[in-house]
């Protein structure tokens, strides 16, 4: 039976910060409406006396009436697009409706015609919008991105996502389109992802009730939803500040950040250890090891939410993942002597390899192999070719 998700409908986004752009034809019919049960004057004068309770200070006028029905207006030579404030748009509904429930009959068919949202300004919009969004782990693992390789700006700071490895920057655009809907891609110095603004908008009026600061966590009431939800934000945030190497260590160097996901990754039964780690004698991180007994088990974790959610495994870092369970649960215990060194020639004679390839065909751990490179190096029966970015590239001589 497929699970049924939370929905958060438009008029529950923050309604002073999003502006919406109706179809043409229903904004039409809405401003019709309004011209034949309302003196225009009138009804402006109920806007503006509405305003206060949404704390805006402003005052509109039936220039901004005609702006809003028409959809456009002039500005020195330039003919631009008005979109409608969302908060005018809930008041206009309450008044046609006759409710005062923002979720009433005439709202709720205003958010299946709505074209695109934006925030004020130049902002980045969500095209062809996902309305209801739906409250789902992949929804959720999007904030932990943010507190990974993110950065939700405030103000006129740029909302971005910097991720340097291409697999991982394409999967959190997924993320984005799958929970929100389509918008114009812009990267910037070949990693950085920058976000519409009502999106981190969205984020910050649900998850921080509108109080947000770099140094905060992830939300308590995040940190109690079910299994699958803590999962995927785990896996997003292992995506972005992760290292598999010889074990699974997370790191992070905002101290209350650290100390929830270790909180997460322990309420999920893995075994997980937290401490500082130092570098040249001053602390540098705070460094999270899940234990490899626990591996097996969010590997399975993480296989069964990627079936309903495919961007919510490990991206990049998944097939080392797979690479520790397959070398946990492999048959044999131990390979003949001499036999894992005839192997990496094997491998090196068809092509270069680093180490981290070669313990992945070899299914060992990198530690043991870097021994048998060395013990292969010295006798002359392999070199080093040169780097592939920070890692050695090794060939037979």
């Amino acid at each position: 039976m497929e699970e049924v998700y939370e929905e958060v409908h438009i008029w529950e986004f923050p309604s002073t910060e999003i502006f919406i752009r109706l179809n043409d034809g229903f904004r039409k019919r809405i401003f019709s409406v309004i011209k034949d049960n309302f003196v225009i004057k009138d009804f402006v004068s109920i806007i503006n006396q509405r305003a206060k309770k949404y704390d805006i200070e402003r005052s509109y006028n039936t220039s901004n009436f005609r702006s809003w029905r028409v959809g456009l207006k002039k500005r020195k030579e330039k003919t631009i697009e008005v979109n409608i404030p969302l908060w005018v748009l809930i008041e206009i509904s309450k008044l046609l409706s006759d409710s005062s429930n923002p979720g009433n009959k005439l709202m709720r068919k205003a958010e299946k015609e709505i074209k695109y949202y934006a925030s004020s300004g130049n902002s980045l919009q969500v095209n062809d919008p996902n309305l209801p969004v739906l409250f789902t782990p992949e929804m959720v693992s999007i904030l932990f991105h943010f507190c990974g390789d993110g950065h939700i700006g405030t103000g006129t700071d740029q909302s971005h996502y910097r991720q340097t490895n291409t697999v991982n920057l394409e999967n959190f655009e997924k993320k984005l389109r799958n929970s929100f809907g389509d918008f114009e891609v812009r990267i910037y110095e070949s990693s950085k992802l920058l976000i519409p603004r009502p999106i981190t908008q969205f984020y910050i009026h649900h998850f921080y009730k509108d109080e947000f600061s770099s140094s905060v966590g992830i939300p308590e009431h995040i940190k109690t939803l079910p299994k699958k939800f803590l999962v995927a934000g785990l896996a997003a945030f292992i995506v972005d500040d992760g290292h598999m190497g010889d074990a699974l260590e997370i790191y992070s160097k905002n101290c209350e950040l650290a100390k929830d996901i270790f909180q997460i990754a322990r309420k999920l039964g893995y075994k997980t250890s937290i401490n500082k780690k130092y570098r040249y004698g001053k602390f540098d991180t705070y460094r999270l090891i899940i234990s490899l007994k626990s591996l097996s088990q969010f590997y399975k974790d993480i296989k069964s939410l990627s079936n309903e959610f495919p961007t919510c495994d490990l991206a990049s870092k998944m097939a080392y993942l797979e690479q520790f369970v397959h070398r946990k649960n492999r048959k044999w215990k131990r390979r003949p002597p001499g036999k894992t060194k005839e192997l990496i020639i094997k491998f090196l004679e068809k092509d270069v390899n680093t180490a981290k390839e070669l313990a992945t065909k070899l299914n060992i751990r990198t530690a043991s192999l870097r021994e048998h490179l060395l013990q292969l190096e010295e006798k002359n029966l392999i070199k080093r070719a040169g780097k592939d970015g920070q890692k050695i590239v090794w060939e037979k001589t």
